[in-house]
């Protein structure tokens, strides 16, 4: 069996080896060192089943290694456990950072047995092994690898500039790991997936209710650590999916907002249970299809981010910064004149949090596909303190709509066009730069025709420079 199959595993018996080589169950360590809860453990040599039936009972997918025989049969102990034979296990048959638990008897595996750099280049970021060596178990950890990076917000981080810091990730060259589907429905790339402490979480919808279901896995094998319908973490009422309901995860704790007239809510990533309702955060004012036009879009100024400890929330006229382990409300501005706010971002270096304002009186533009880019029409950018929600600054702009506002240092970037409705003119397409200190204007650079800038382009900066992508091309400025 190859190591992506062990991944599709499911209800197998387990087929012992012959006595020689099984580990015995009064040399097997206790399960409250092993820990508990879902993941990928490996087991070497295999043992006389009671071990992996432990560690499978307590759910997790267990693979073995038969390591130097020819094998056996003894009793079998179901459970999601599989067996795989090698003649020794000096080169262990996993990708690098792929195992959750490595339990290794080196004693027992003498000359066969791995190094320890081999157990912990197959172990995940704080993956743990416990091995058996002169005698005595004893636990090793996986250190974090500093050259990964998290993406905990739609646009990376609270900064909206979409450009990793991870310096392991390249060009795909093969598949790692593959989840089939659990049943017609589909994925929102607003609401995921997010990465962060080695999970991976994300929202997904089923079928025609469009009812959608949170979820999570591990990043590194793609194990489902848990999903549920939002029915279940709101209380028995069925949400519909929405391309602009916020999602978070910082750490393993998801920030959503997964109940209709309810507030934002803290969700453990490793289990799905909820750890706080934000009840000094904005209240959605009712879930709304996504489809009717005609009702205006509840979702439309709703926003959030998180930064060094503080949710930055936009809803109505309203900022509002809360603090993320309390939940206690740090500030909040309110924009005046009938205004609404919206597609916030933090510039760290000048302590400033950037929102778009707009009037109340336009109707939000809708774009063709509002999953690969929302917009917000904006008549101007308001730069608030960030300590005190104080407004340092406004920059007015021409009622023209915005997309996501970027920073780099102290720097923010929007890209904005100037038609109501009808088709877009690439004419009145431009990218501008303020200063986030003084909103100081810095350049402004209006679409070239033949340029491909527009207005669903995504924005980023790296090296310097501004970024326009879309999937077919990109342009600079």
């Amino acid at each position: 069996m190859t190591p992506a199959a062990c991944l599709t595993t499911v209800a197998l018996s387990l087929f012992l080896c012959a006595p020689t080589c099984a580990q015995a169950v009064d040399q097997a360590p206790s399960l409250g060192a092993l820990g508990t809860g879902p993941g990928l453990a490996l087991t070497l040599p295999l043992t006389d089943g009671a071990l992996e039936a432990r560690l499978a009972a307590a759910g997790r997918l267990v693979h073995a290694l038969a390591i130097g025989t020819s094998g056996g049969r003894g009793s079998a102990s179901p459970g999601l456990v599989s067996v795989q034979p090698l003649p020794d296990a000096k080169a262990l048959p996993f990708a690098v950072r792929s195992l959750d638990l490595v339990v290794a008897d080196l004693d027992a595996l003498g000359a066969a047995a791995p190094a320890k750099d081999e157990i912990l280049r197959v172990l995940v970021p704080q993956g743990t092994a416990v091995v058996r060596q002169g005698g005595a178990w004893t636990t090793w950890t996986a250190s974090a690898d500093p050259r990964l990076d998290d993406w905990t917000h739609r646009w990376y981080d609270a900064s909206n500039n979409p450009v990793s810091k991870d310096r392991v990730a390249g060009p795909p060259t093969s598949i790692r790991w593959l989840s089939g589907l659990q049943s017609f429905g589909g994925a929102r790339p607003w609401a995921g997936p997010r990465f962060a402490a080695g999970l991976m979480s994300y929202e997904w919808y089923l079928g025609p209710t469009e009812e959608h279901f949170l979820a999570a896995r591990g990043a590194f094998n793609g194990l489902l650590r848990w999903q549920q319908p939002s029915s279940a973490i709101a209380g028995g009422t069925i949400l519909r999916s929405h391309p602009r309901r916020p999602y978070l995860q910082m750490g393993t704790v998801i920030y959503t907002y997964p109940k209709v007239d309810g507030r934002l809510t803290a969700i453990d990533a490793a289990t799905g249970a909820v750890l706080r309702t934000y009840d000094q955060g904005a209240a959605v004012a009712r879930d709304i299809p996504e489809k009717d036009a005609k009702t205006p879009d509840p979702y439309g100024s709703l926003y959030l981010l998180h930064h060094a400890g503080t949710l930055i929330e936009t809803y109505g006229p309203t900022v509002r910064a809360l603090d993320a382990a309390s939940g206690a409300l740090r500030w909040s501005w309110t924009a005046t004149d009938g205004l609404l706010v919206g597609s916030p971002c933090v510039a760290a270096e000048a302590g400033v949090v950037a929102v778009l304002v707009r009037d109340a009186s336009v109707k939000p533009y809708r774009i063709a596909i509002p999953d690969r880019h929302p917009e917000f029409w904006a008549s101007g950018l308001a730069g608030l303190d960030l300590a005190s929600g104080a407004q340092r600054w406004r920059v007015a702009r021409k009622n023209e709509a915005i997309g996501q506002v970027v920073s780099d240092g102290a720097i923010f970037v929007w890209h904005e066009h100037g038609i109501l409705s009808g088709p877009y003119d690439r004419k009145q397409i431009s990218t501008g730069a303020v200063d986030a200190v003084s909103g100081r204007e810095l350049w402004t650079v209006a679409a070239k025709s033949g340029s491909g800038m527009r207005p669903s382009s995504v924005l980023y900066l790296r090296a310097g420079k501004a970024w326009l992508s879309r999937p077919c091309c990109s342009t600079t400025a």
